[in-house]
Parts: structure tokens; C-alpha cells; sequence
């Protein structure tokens, strides 16, 4: 068959399109919004269980191209970083402004590195104080 190439567009709604501009996919509404500071833990969730051969190592699949998640509009650079370092993704940000500034999350990481109690109860989802990061 023909080999198509699907973008997947994510603004309040998520529809695959084909080059063509024909949906593949009827859109799929988002029902809850996130905080702008779990926003990159919602879309690393989202590309996970929307692209799991993503998290496939390379060796089983040796006769694919590698995966490679393209960042656009990519900002500070977080998702790569999570990407990268918690999933094992190669991923390239682009981004005319990109600062790679992983300041925060780092200073998070060593906060909860060495605060295992409040780790384990920031890690809980739907407590008020609920840290995505908390539970990688």
C-alpha cells in the first residue's frame, strides 16, 4: 500500500490528517484541562499511549528507521528532556528561541531525590499537590 505520512495535530482537539488533508480519525475531544506546569507531563503521557512503538528498543526493531520525536515550538526544551531521560526517546526540539533550560525540573528531581516521604505522596494522583514528575 501506499506509505502515508500522519501528522497529529493537538490544539483542543486531536485529529490524524493525511497529506492530502483528509481525516483519518473523527476528532477525539480533550476533556480536562491541564495546568500550564503538568501541561508536558499530559503531552509525554499522550505521546506514549498514542505512539508506544516509541518505547520499542531499536534492536527489535532493526529493520525500521529510529524513532525520533521532532519538537516544534519546543520552548525550554522540558518534554525532550523528559522524553530523553525518563523514557529513553531521541528527541530534537525545534525551535528558534530554545533556551534548554532544565533548571526546574532538575531543582524538582533533587528536591524529591532526597524528600522520598513527600516523593511517594506528591506521586498520588488527584491529591491537590500531585506532582507528575513525582511518580517517574
Amino acid at each position: 500500500g501506499a506509505n502515508k505520512f500522519r501528522f497529529t495535530m493537538i490544539l483542543s482537539q486531536c485529529t490524524e490528517i493525511d497529506p492530502a488533508g483528509n481525516k483519518n480519525n473523527r476528532p477525539r475531544s480533550i476533556n480536562r484541562a491541564f495546568s500550564r506546569k503538568n501541561r508536558v507531563y499530559a503531552f509525554r503521557l499522550f505521546l506514549i499511549d498514542r505512539f508506544p512503538h516509541l518505547l520499542v528498543p531499536r534492536a527489535d526493531r532493526a529493520d525500521q528507521p529510529p524513532s525520533v520525536v521532532l519538537d516544534v515550538a519546543g520552548g525550554k526544551g522540558s518534554l525532550s528532556f523528559l522524553l530523553v531521560h525518563a523514557d529513553g526517546i531521541r528527541s530534537v526540539i525545534v525551535d528558534p528561541h530554545v533556551s534548554c533550560n532544565y533548571n526546574s525540573i532538575l531543582r524538582s528531581v533533587e528536591y524529591l531525590v532526597r524528600n522520598p516521604a513527600e516523593r511517594a505522596k506528591r506521586a498520588i494522583a488527584g491529591w491537590s499537590g500531585h506532582q507528575p514528575l513525582a511518580a517517574l
